[in-house]
Formats: structure tokens, C-alpha cells, sequence
């Protein structure tokens, strides 16, 4: 599981942005390191590659599968899309990408009548995040970096995530129109 967020100023530059990246490549991120990184937030940009949960039963309980800091085996736990929005509330991140699968499924009208949230995503929109980017369905670890990469390359060459995720969908229609990543990203952006 990687956490990784860019956004702040520091002397690496990616085609002429300059950019800081923080990542921690530990397959064990924390709900207290993921705390502290998404309460109030400075990075524009926060990029979560890893696993996701969605609950059908409660929409709103789907979440990022983080551990807890004591933790050293057994199954990971679910920060729940309430908590990540509460996290996030405050921030100044612009776009939010969940590379997980299920990121950006979310739950029927109906569940709407009984759940704050339809889902991750819905989460974060609500927090004020104005962008958001995840997958509908499972994808493949290989299909989401593939998609990642072409997604960040159509970024820093257009500086529109829409232009960015129709490149990276060309992109892996064109390699292997076979592999269902291309169909499964779901871009939402609102104009703040």
C-alpha cells in the first residue's frame, strides 16, 4: 500500500513545475500516518495507490484498507470515507486519486436515505476536494500503474485532468483494448 502526495514547492521540477513529493513506499501505511498527512492537508495533489473496501450494505464504510500503527500481521482495517472526509475537510488539495479498486464505486439513490456518503469518492467531493479520480470496479496492479503513468505524462503535457484521463484511457485502449482498465477511471470535477 503507498500513500504519496505532491504538491509543495522544493527544488525537483517535473517539466518545469516545481514539486515535492513525499511518499511512503511501506506496504504497511497506518491510519495515524494517513492522519497525518491528509488533517489539513498542503498538497495539492494526493495520489493513494493501494487497497479500498466498498460496503454495499453501508456505502458510507467503504474505505481506504490502511493498518493500525501496533499492527505487524493479519488483515488490514478500513479508514472509513467519513473519516477521510473529515480529514480532508480543511485541506488544500485539488485532486485526490484513489488507484485502488473500487475507489469510485459508490451506492444506489436509495442508499442515500440512510448513509451520509455513496462511497470514497462521494466522501471526498463533500469534503471540498474538486476533483476526484478512481476506479469503478477491480483493476489489475499492472493496468493501474500503466494507467497512472500515461494519466500524470497527458497532466504535465495539457495541465487538464480531463485531458489527462482521456489520454491515459487512449493510451491503454491503444495498447491492449482487451484490458478493462481503460473503462474502469472515473474522473469527477467540479468547478470550485
Amino acid at each position: 500500500m503507498n500513500l504519496a502526495s505532491t504538491g509543495r514547492q522544493s527544488d525537483n521540477k517535473v517539466n518545469n513545475y516545481e514539486v515535492e513529493i513525499e511518499a511512503d513506499l511501506d506496504h504497511r501505511v497506518s491510519h495515524e500516518q494517513a492522519r497525518k498527512w491528509l488533517t489539513n492537508c498542503k498538497y495539492h495533489i494526493v495520489h493513494y495507490a493501494g487497497h479500498s473496501h466498498f460496503d454495499r450494505k453501508r456505502p458510507e464504510n467503504s474505505g481506504l484498507l490502511l493498518w493500525h500503527e501496533d499492527q505487524s500481521e493479519g488483515e488490514p482495517d478500513v479508514l472509513p470515507a467519513r473519516a477521510l472526509a473529515g480529514m480532508l475537510r480543511d485541506s488544500q488539495t485539488v485532486f485526490f486519486y484513489l488507484s485502488s479498486c473500487v475507489g469510485a464505486q459508490i451506492g444506489s439513490e436509495e442508499d442515500l436515505k440512510k448513509n451520509d456518503y455513496l462511497g470514497m469518492m462521494d466522501a471526498i467531493i463533500q469534503a471540498g476536494v474538486p476533483a476526484v479520480l478512481g476506479f469503478r470496479w477491480d483493476v489489475t496492479n499492472r493496468g493501474a500503474r500503466t494507467f497512472a503513468e500515461h494519466f500524470y505524462t497527458g497532466l504535465f503535457k495539457t495541465r487538464s485532468l480531463e485531458s489527462a484521463a482521456l489520454y491515459a484511457r487512449n493510451q491503454i485502449y491503444g495498447d491492449n483494448g482487451y484490458d478493462p482498465t481503460w473503462l474502469a477511471p472515473i474522473l469527477v470535477v467540479q468547478n470550485i
